[in-house]
């Protein structure tokens, strides 16, 4: 990806923001979540990526269905 300037803050849990100038926007944008697509699969096994997520213990020590990780603009 081409250095146009900005800003990436994280805000809190599962939230980022980003800040960027308005000419380049869009480009960035389409890059990180291309980039995303290719990259993201390789963190599961293919099982998981069969079944959509995975299944993981939460904090009440219950087993819980996470689906696969997903990245969106809002």
């Amino acid at each position: 990806m081409d250095n146009v300037g900005g800003f990436i803050g994280h805000i809190g849990g599962d939230d980022f923001m980003m800040l960027l100038p308005l000419d380049h926007w869009e480009s960035v944008c389409g890059q990180i979540l291309r980039s995303f697509e290719v990259m993201a699969p390789g963190f599961y096994e293919d099982a998981d990526r069969l079944r959509g997520g995975i299944q993981i213990e939460n904090r009440q020590n219950s087993i819980t269905f996470s689906p696969l990780l997903a990245c969106r603009l809002r």
